[in-house]
């Protein structure tokens, strides 16, 4: 079980190390960094020296390492490097910004050091998990919007140095490899769904269904429809979780649901919702916390009644002007 690691010398990477390496007596880690080992690094691994591989590379020069990396058996990553701009505190350096030394170099390492990495990942089927490592200036500096309210995970980016620019930048690439890409479970790529109501689910190879849609204009045109409606809704989610603000994304996925097949027969100001909050997070990306916040936040604004099932449309108006609001 070999563990990878960017950034494994640093101070926050080695420690993560280690205790991978303590926690299993049978566990290997390999580190990818620019720096090797100091004195100081090399009497912290001492007592677990011989489980570990330091791989000393630019991890903006894929020539250097991905030979290398593919000669031990890693199955995990957790991806650390970063250039991260610090002042060292004298008078001197106060008066500049450390970041303006060398900001192409904090861009290169922690954008496209992160490409480099998924670049090699996506095609390795053998790698079962990666865990991208942030940073918590990708947040907005005066917090959020309501006096007293704590800072959710998931909102409030709006980044203003190139550290949290480049890292913000990197989750979004993270974030869309895994879209387009997944990882691999154990050479085949997998994708789950669930129900939160009753369904009937038919399985159908492609073969058949290539044949059937041959065969059958109208069954083509059908299918064809149910494509571009599933896209419009795969548009409108992209849209929906693009906001920033939690009672935003809620009141948009409400009115989207508003629009469904199963909201027919009910009232136009009430919609059923049979999920729950944590099935909302889910889809809006949100953490349950800030669903239940969000939600919230609509009642106590006169805007959205929220009942066991269902949500009620309260003030019409204002409703409209949330979901419009960019």
């Amino acid at each position: 079980m070999t563990l990878l690691v960017t950034g494994g010398t640093g101070f926050v990477m080695s420690v993560l190390a280690r205790t991978w390496l303590e926690r299993d007596a049978k566990a290997r880690v390999v580190t990818l960094d620019r720096a090797g080992l100091d004195a100081m690094a090399e009497r912290y691994f001492a007592p677990v020296r011989d489980r570990l591989t330091v791989v000393t590379a630019d991890i903006c020069d894929p020539q250097q390492w991905e030979a290398v990396l593919d000669s031990h058996d890693i199955r995990y990553v957790v991806h650390g490097a970063t250039v991260t701009p610090i002042s060292r505190g004298s008078a001197a350096e106060a008066k500049r910004q450390p970041e303006a030394e060398d900001p192409a170099r904090i861009v290169d390492v922690n954008l496209m050091g992160t490409v480099n990495i998924l670049e090699w990942l996506r095609k390795r089927p053998g790698i079962q998990r990666l865990v991208f490592v942030s940073s918590g200036s990708v947040y907005r500096h005066h917090g959020p919007d309501w006096t007293g309210e704590p800072l959710p995970e998931d909102g409030y980016v709006a980044p203003l140095t190139l550290y949290g620019i480049s890292k913000f930048a990197a989750e979004m690439v993270v974030n869309r490899y895994a879209d387009l890409f997944g990882l691999a479970d154990r050479g085949k790529y997998v994708n789950t769904a669930r129900t939160v109501t009753a369904a009937t689910i038919y399985k159908i190879s492609l073969e058949t269904l290539t044949a059937l849609l041959r065969q059958n204009a109208d069954l083509e045109f059908q299918f064809v429809c149910k494509l571009v409606h599933e896209l419009r809704q795969a548009q409108r989610k992209a849209i929906i979780v693009a906001r920033r603000d939690a009672p935003g994304r809620i009141a948009m996925f409400i009115d989207m649901l508003r629009r469904t097949p199963v909201n027919e027969g009910h009232p136009a100001d009430v919609v059923e919702m049979p999920m729950t909050r944590s099935d909302m997070g889910d889809f809006l990306n949100l953490a349950h916390e800030s669903v239940s916040r969000g939600c919230k936040r609509l009642s106590n604004l006169g805007v959205i009644e929220f009942k066991k099932g269902t949500a009620r449309i309260l003030d019409r108006a204002r409703f409209d002007k949330v979901v419009a609001k960019n």
